[in-house]
C-alpha cells in the first residue's frame, strides 16, 4: 500500500459485499492497518507514514461519498473529485481489475430469473492508479 494506487470497492446489493467490505477494513494484515473506533461504521485506512492519503475507497473507509450504491458510471466520474476533496494526491486514472466474480456472474445470468442467484451482479473492486 505504499504506491499511489487506491482500491475502489464497487458495492452491489445482495452479493455479500457488505461482509467483504468489512473484511477489507478489519481483517487485512498491513504495515499500517485501518483504524476503526468501536461503534463507528467508518475506519481510517491511511498509507504508512501518511495521515490523509488513503488506499481504500469504500463505504467503510470514506462513507457513501458518491451516493448510496453508486454504480460504475457514477464512481468513475465521482471518485477523482472525492479523493481531491479528501486531500489525497491527484493524477490518478481509473482501471478495472479483472475479477473471478465477474466471470461467475456471466455464468449465472444466462440461466434466467427463477434462481435466487440469477440476476445478481457481484461486488468487485477496481483500482485507480
Amino acid at each position: 500500500m505504499r504506491g499511489r494506487d487506491v482500491i475502489v470497492f464497487l458495492h452491489i446489493q445482495k452479493t455479500g459485499g457488505t461482509t467483504f467490505g468489512r473484511h477489507l477494513v478489519r481483517n487485512i494484515h498491513l504495515e499500517q492497518p485501518c483504524y476503526c473506533r468501536a461503534g463507528q461504521k467508518k475506519c481510517a485506512c491511511h498509507r504508512p507514514g501518511g495521515d490523509k492519503d488513503t488506499w481504500l475507497f469504500s463505504r467503510f473507509s470514506t462513507g457513501w461519498s458518491c451516493g448510496l450504491h453508486a454504480d460504475w458510471t457514477e464512481l468513475t466520474s465521482c471518485v477523482p473529485a472525492a479523493m481531491e476533496r479528501r486531500g489525497c494526491a491527484g493524477n490518478r486514472t481509473l482501471r478495472s481489475v479483472p475479477d473471478f466474480q465477474i466471470s461467475a456472474r456471466n455464468q449465472i445470468l444466462p440461466f434466467g430469473s427463477c434462481s435466487p442467484a440469477a440476476g445478481r451482479a457481484l461486488s468487485a473492486p477496481f483500482f485507480i492508479k
